[in-house]
């Protein structure tokens, strides 16, 4: 298994260096602790594990989104949707289009 950064840096550049709660985007070259800094986001919850469909142990980036630090903080152990839409400004709908091009590693 790769280490966390270069799954990181991975992850970050499928997904266009932007954030997949907020859509700002992410610096790379920040590191935890800066708020804005990229992180990894399970997208079932690690608090999930053998409830739902996550596998317990990850093999593969298909489970992972880039987030910030602090959006992902904010996010914790919530489904995707529900926090979604408690994020202030979100409509479902929004940049649906983008959301959906990045899961597929596709950057317009």
């Amino acid at each position: 298994m790769a280490t966390k950064r270069v799954q990181l840096i991975r992850v970050g550049d499928r997904d266009c260096w932007v954030c997949h709660l907020c859509l700002g985007a992410v610096d790379e070259l920040l590191y935890y602790p800066h708020l804005m800094a990229g992180t990894l986001d399970h997208l079932v919850p690690t608090g999930m594990v053998g409830t739902r469909r996550r596998p317990a142990e990850d093999t593969d980036d298909f489970d992972l989104a880039l987030a910030h630090y602090i959006c992902n903080s904010w996010r914790g152990n919530a489904e995707l949707g529900e926090a979604r839409a408690k994020r202030v400004g979100w409509r479902p709908g929004d940049k649906a289009e983008c959301l959906e091009s990045r899961q597929y590693g596709i950057c317009a």
